[in-house]
């Protein structure tokens, strides 16, 4: 059952209608739910709670600025702890941001409301209640310690995404870093794009392809794997000239790859063909070929040398045994439209499918079962991975934005926002060191008759480089 909305007001003086003279003073309650428990600890056992004394206003009587700076921060961090707070303060508390913003400070406490949201547990309020502390705060402070839950989700805070020019080149697909090299790749229809991440020098095109889709530097080496659709082949790529050290026939239209760096393999997902050609990197040659079903779009590795795969044509993800070389059971993804993109967290073991009708489907590798359906853009072809700061972001073209998926909570991951980028940034990569995002793409023209966009325009080729809010 839905609840009501929450409302927010304040009044003169500070008393919310109906409260008494000592409710003046701000509350913050934590349900006495035993899960509450450690959250509500953290805030009884703080120095500074301390009640006004009866009848005295919040303005009258301050507390010091040492004690209000320590309950602000064990606030935050008990809500930062809380993964079920932290969920279900999600879009709710944004479209309060800027009524919270308007509450009058200028006569002691801003009266809140009880913000009611289904299985939320935190609140914030006036009058007799669930207390855990009672602080004589200004209304300034009481709005910090509100915007406390709002800093948690906001997305707002990232800086605004940057521009980064780079050369025609027609079309684009999947991109990767080389954070080594602080190098960025993009493959093009005929060519690859590399970007120098220092900024020291220029982005440049290297070699020739036939409609590249796939480009992944090869560990330990200054090669590329490239993947190009239209010849059915794999080219190996110096990456100082763009020279082909090898070129090796696979299956029709190879789509994406994936390298294990261990075994010094690749495996190409070749989309028509319905099959993955595995490749000793040492070798560079084709040593086997894994028979699956048409569709294949990207493809994720677990630690334990399992190959997923999305499947667009069947929804379903491919499973492969590659200590076996063999195809296992699929993985049916009930609700989730042509999936394309796919990331895998091993701390969690969750696999995260970007979807074609605006969701990702969350998929439990041990069980190898679909545990959920998130909301995102339309338009995506990629979920990027920042296994080290906990996150996951699908990039939308055709909304323009990129969703914010946190990896880690109680009810496993979730999306906590999305970011704008813009029209056709559809793929994507991040850089390692400081999770910048970057998404390829372009102003595009007039599609052609029976085309499904348009060609790039020329000189509007560029990187969009999102830093997303810690």
């Amino acid at each position: 059952m839905k609840r009501p909305p929450a409302t927010l007001g304040a009044t003169a003086g500070g008393a919310h209608r109906g409260t008494t003279r000592r409710a003046e003073t701000a509350q913050i309650a934590i349900s006495r739910s035993p899960a509450r428990a450690p959250c509500a600890e953290a805030l009884r056992s703080d120095p500074g709670q301390r009640r006004a004394p009866r009848g005295q206003s919040p303005t009258a009587s301050k507390c010091r600025e040492e004690q209000i700076a320590s309950l602000f921060s064990r606030f935050t961090d008990c809500l930062k702890s809380d993964d079920r707070i932290h969920h279900a303060l999600q879009s709710p508390m944004k479209k309060r941001a800027y009524k919270l913003s308007q509450l009058s400070s200028s006569h002691g406490c801003a009266a809140l409301d009880r913000l009611s949201f289904p299985n939320l547990t935190c609140f914030y309020g006036f009058g007799e209640g669930l207390r855990a502390v009672n602080l004589p705060l200004s209304g300034v402070v009481s709005m910090r310690i509100a915007f406390a839950s709002l800093a948690l989700l906001s997305v707002a805070a990232a800086p605004a995404p940057r521009a980064l020019p780079g050369p025609d080149g027609g079309a684009w697909d999947y991109a990767s870093v080389d954070a080594a090299a602080h190098r960025l790749y993009v493959a093009r229809s005929t060519s690859i794009t590399m970007f120098d991440l220092s900024g020291k020098a220029a982005p440049r095109t290297l070699g020739t392809i036939v409609h590249g889709h796939g480009v992944l530097p090869i560990p330990g080496t200054a090669h590329l794997l490239v993947t190009s659709g239209d010849d059915d082949s794999v080219r190996i790529m110096d990456t100082a000239d763009g020279h082909d050290v090898a070129r090796l026939d696979v299956g029709k239209d190879p789509d994406a790859a994936a390298i294990d760096a261990a075994t010094h393999r690749a495996y190409v997902m070749n989309a028509k063909s319905g099959s993955v050609s595995v490749i000793d990197l040492h070798a560079n040659k084709v040593v086997n070929t894994i028979a699956l079903k048409p569709g294949l779009e990207f493809g994720a590795l677990a630690a334990n040398g399992t190959l997923f795969i999305n499947d667009e044509d069947a929804n379903e993800m491919e499973v492969v045994d590659t200590k076996a070389m063999k195809a296992a059971a699929p993985i049916a993804l009930t609700g989730c439209d042509a999936p394309s993109g796919l990331a895998y967290d091993g701390k969690t073991m969750t696999l995260i499918a970007a979807c074609a009708n605006g969701k990702a489907a969350v998929v439990d590798a041990r069980t190898r079962k679909l545990t959920g359906l998130l909301d995102i853009g339309m338009g995506p072809d990629a979920v990027i991975l920042d296994a080290a700061r906990r996150h996951a972001y699908i990039p939308c073209g055709k909304s323009g934005d990129l969703t914010v998926i946190a990896l880690d909570g109680a009810h496993g991951a979730h999306v906590t926002g999305s970011i704008k980028t813009e029209p056709y940034a559809r793929t994507g990569t991040l850089d390692p060191r400081d999770g910048t995002v970057y998404l390829p793409t372009a102003k595009l023209g007039t599609p052609a008759p029976g085309a499904k966009r348009g060609a790039p325009i020329p000189g509007t080729f560029h990187l969009v480089a999102v830093q997303p809010a810690a």
